[in-house]
């Protein structure tokens, strides 16, 4: 009985680890999609003209942002699945987290223009 408890548990840390990976993976991109941006302005005020401009910074910012939206994609989609799995279809903390993510695109622009852009 005690072993079994130990295994559930550190198997709930493991998933709890790999979660929280996910997070710091979506605020790394998140960092360095706003880096990019600051880093372009910077290459805007510096160039003479409009065109130079965009192909000093279109690459860079472009791939950060793919990758932000990428991983946000990927922590909405493995946030919806663990939790399925792990209590249930129709659960709590799953209706909780649904209910919450569509709040989000009902009340903030930025999340729905996010999701769109993404999709």
């Amino acid at each position: 009985m005690e072993y079994a408890s130990y295994r559930t548990s550190a198997r709930d840390l493991r998933d709890f680890g790999r979660w929280r990976a996910i997070v710091m993976m979506v605020s790394a991109n998140r960092d360095e999609f706003a880096q990019s941006l600051a880093q372009a302005a910077t290459k805007l005020e510096s160039h003479q003209t409009l065109y130079e401009a965009r192909r000093a910074i279109d690459f860079s910012l472009n791939r950060h942002l793919l990758n932000f939206l990428g991983a946000m994609r990927f922590f909405l989609d493995h946030t919806q699945t663990r939790l399925t799995r792990h209590y249930g279809d129709n659960s709590p903390p799953l209706m909780a987290f649904k209910a919450r993510t569509a709040q989000a695109y009902d009340t903030k622009f930025a999340y729905r223009f996010m999701y769109k852009l993404r999709n």
